[in-house]
Protein backbone atom coordinates (compact mmCIF):
# COMPACT_ATOMS: atom_id res chain seq x y z
CA UNK A 1 0.00 0.00 0.00
CA UNK A 2 2.83 2.32 0.86
CA UNK A 3 4.69 1.77 -2.55
CA UNK A 4 1.49 2.63 -4.19
CA UNK A 5 0.80 5.98 -2.31
CA UNK A 6 5.04 6.60 -3.51
CA UNK A 7 4.14 6.00 -6.93
CA UNK A 8 0.88 7.64 -7.23
CA UNK A 9 1.80 11.07 -5.45
CA UNK A 10 4.07 12.19 -7.62
CA UNK A 11 1.65 11.61 -10.34
CA UNK A 12 -1.05 13.35 -8.16
CA UNK A 13 1.73 16.38 -8.36
CA UNK A 14 2.31 16.42 -11.77
CA UNK A 15 -1.42 16.57 -12.70
CA UNK A 16 -1.89 19.33 -10.21
CA UNK A 17 1.51 21.43 -11.34
CA UNK A 18 -0.07 20.91 -15.19
CA UNK A 19 -3.81 22.18 -14.41
CA UNK A 20 -2.44 25.37 -12.18
CA UNK A 21 0.46 26.46 -14.64
CA UNK A 22 -1.69 28.96 -16.46
CA UNK A 23 -2.50 30.31 -13.21
CA UNK A 24 0.38 30.52 -12.09
CA UNK A 25 2.03 32.10 -14.84
CA UNK A 26 -0.70 35.30 -14.49
CA UNK A 27 -3.36 33.69 -16.11
CA UNK A 28 -1.62 33.85 -19.80
CA UNK A 29 -2.98 30.76 -22.22
CA UNK A 30 -0.73 28.40 -23.31
CA UNK A 31 0.76 29.72 -27.14
CA UNK A 32 3.39 26.33 -27.40
CA UNK A 33 3.39 24.57 -29.87
CA UNK A 34 1.36 26.50 -32.11
CA UNK A 35 0.32 24.82 -35.67
CA UNK A 36 -1.38 27.61 -37.02
CA UNK A 37 -2.84 30.91 -37.15
CA UNK A 38 -5.81 31.75 -38.85
CA UNK A 39 -7.50 35.25 -39.18
CA UNK A 40 -10.73 36.32 -39.84
CA UNK A 41 -11.53 39.93 -40.71
CA UNK A 42 -13.53 41.94 -43.36
CA UNK A 43 -15.72 39.00 -44.13
CA UNK A 44 -12.15 36.89 -45.43
CA UNK A 45 -10.34 34.64 -43.74
CA UNK A 46 -6.46 34.18 -44.52
CA UNK A 47 -4.11 31.45 -43.28
CA UNK A 48 -0.91 32.32 -41.46
CA UNK A 49 1.65 29.34 -42.59
CA UNK A 50 5.35 31.11 -42.82
CA UNK A 51 6.80 29.59 -39.36
CA UNK A 52 8.90 33.02 -38.70
CA UNK A 53 5.50 34.76 -38.81
CA UNK A 54 3.66 32.42 -36.42
CA UNK A 55 6.47 32.81 -33.64
CA UNK A 56 6.55 36.58 -34.50
CA UNK A 57 2.74 36.84 -33.49
CA UNK A 58 3.19 34.10 -30.67
CA UNK A 59 6.16 36.07 -28.97
CA UNK A 60 3.85 39.39 -29.02
CA UNK A 61 0.94 37.33 -27.79
CA UNK A 62 2.58 35.08 -25.12
CA UNK A 63 3.22 38.61 -22.93
CA UNK A 64 1.82 38.48 -19.23
CA UNK A 65 -1.41 39.28 -19.36
CA UNK A 66 -2.47 42.35 -16.93
CA UNK A 67 -5.36 42.87 -14.55
CA UNK A 68 -7.05 45.88 -16.07
CA UNK A 69 -10.14 45.34 -17.88
CA UNK A 70 -9.91 48.26 -21.05
CA UNK A 71 -13.01 49.73 -22.50
CA UNK A 72 -11.71 49.12 -25.64
CA UNK A 73 -13.71 47.57 -28.69
CA UNK A 74 -12.82 43.91 -30.00
CA UNK A 75 -13.65 41.55 -32.44
CA UNK A 76 -13.42 43.12 -35.80
CA UNK A 77 -10.98 40.85 -36.08
CA UNK A 78 -10.55 37.22 -35.08
CA UNK A 79 -6.59 35.79 -35.12
CA UNK A 80 -7.19 32.22 -34.13
CA UNK A 81 -3.78 30.41 -32.61
CA UNK A 82 -4.14 26.67 -33.33
CA UNK A 83 -1.86 24.99 -30.45
CA UNK A 84 -1.15 21.82 -28.79
CA UNK A 85 -2.88 22.53 -26.08
CA UNK A 86 -5.99 23.93 -27.46
CA UNK A 87 -7.13 26.77 -29.91
CA UNK A 88 -6.96 30.49 -28.83
CA UNK A 89 -8.21 33.49 -30.38
CA UNK A 90 -6.88 36.93 -29.73
CA UNK A 91 -8.85 40.26 -30.61
CA UNK A 92 -6.94 43.15 -31.72
CA UNK A 93 -8.81 46.50 -29.98
CA UNK A 94 -10.05 48.79 -33.14
CA UNK A 95 -9.67 51.62 -30.98
CA UNK A 96 -6.22 52.56 -31.88
CA UNK A 97 -4.82 51.30 -27.82
CA UNK A 98 -1.91 48.95 -28.33
CA UNK A 99 -4.13 46.30 -26.74
CA UNK A 100 -4.78 42.44 -27.41
CA UNK A 101 -7.51 40.18 -25.76
CA UNK A 102 -6.92 36.45 -25.65
CA UNK A 103 -9.80 34.40 -24.32
CA UNK A 104 -10.95 37.12 -21.34
CA UNK A 105 -6.98 38.03 -20.71
CA UNK A 106 -5.55 40.87 -21.61
CA UNK A 107 -2.16 41.79 -23.22
CA UNK A 108 -0.77 45.66 -23.49
CA UNK A 109 1.44 45.57 -26.23
CA UNK A 110 3.87 48.34 -26.90
CA UNK A 111 4.01 50.51 -30.21
CA UNK A 112 6.67 48.16 -31.57
CA UNK A 113 4.98 45.02 -31.11
CA UNK A 114 1.63 46.70 -32.02
CA UNK A 115 3.41 47.53 -35.66
CA UNK A 116 5.12 44.38 -35.63
CA UNK A 117 1.29 42.25 -35.73
CA UNK A 118 -0.33 44.66 -38.26
CA UNK A 119 2.78 44.57 -40.46
CA UNK A 120 2.47 40.26 -40.32
CA UNK A 121 -1.62 41.08 -40.78
CA UNK A 122 -1.36 43.27 -43.45
CA UNK A 123 1.19 40.88 -45.32
CA UNK A 124 -1.42 38.22 -45.56
CA UNK A 125 -4.14 40.99 -46.42
CA UNK A 126 -5.57 42.39 -43.59
CA UNK A 127 -5.77 45.87 -43.89
CA UNK A 128 -4.80 48.27 -41.00
CA UNK A 129 -7.62 50.28 -41.63
CA UNK A 130 -9.45 47.40 -39.57
CA UNK A 131 -8.28 48.89 -37.03
CA UNK A 132 -9.89 52.30 -36.65
CA UNK A 133 -7.57 55.00 -35.38
CA UNK A 134 -3.90 52.34 -35.80
CA UNK A 135 -1.68 54.55 -33.87
CA UNK A 136 -3.58 57.11 -31.93
CA UNK A 137 -3.04 55.94 -28.77
CA UNK A 138 -0.56 54.40 -26.77
CA UNK A 139 -2.15 51.27 -24.79
CA UNK A 140 -4.60 51.65 -21.95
Amino acid sequence: MKRNVAVALPVVLVVIIAAAWPVLQGGAPSLRGVESVSVLAGGAEVTISDPEDIRALTAVFSKIPTAETPACPFGAVDILLRAKGGDVHVFPATDGCYIFKLNSKYILATAEEWAQVMDKLEKYGIQRTLFAADGAKKSG
